[in-house]
């Protein structure tokens, strides 16, 4: 079995992230900017999983690859609300995501 193989054996898709995938694909043809057109820069996001994980973006169609090692990845814009939506990922930036509150007590 060749390296490859054994890699897309070990990363299946979930049905969770089907679903949340599948969801933003249908509003890609109604309301998405062209491909390759980011009305946004990058977000960075943290993955919350273990276990190596390869998707691609709804709405980019760009392949995402994390593990436990490599948690943080620059997702596009129009991908951001459909990875987080897996709850595989969360928002590594702003303090708010840093374990620190978003706004000063008071």
């Amino acid at each position: 079995m060749s390296c490859c193989s054994q890699r897309r054996q070990a990363l299946p898709a979930t049905p969770q992230l089907r679903a949340a995938f599948a969801a933003d694909r249908s509003a890609l043809e109604t309301s998405a900017p062209a491909r390759g057109v980011s009305s946004a820069g990058p977000q960075r996001l943290r993955y919350l999983g273990h276990a190596p994980l390869r998707l691609r973006g709804p709405f980019s169609a760009r392949l995402y690859e994390v593990n436990a090692l490599l948690r943080l990845i620059d997702a596009d814009a129009r991908d951001v609300a459909a990875l987080l939506r897996t709850a595989l990922f969360e928002r590594a930036d702003g303090a708010a995501h840093e374990g620190y509150p978003s706004e000063p007590p008071g």
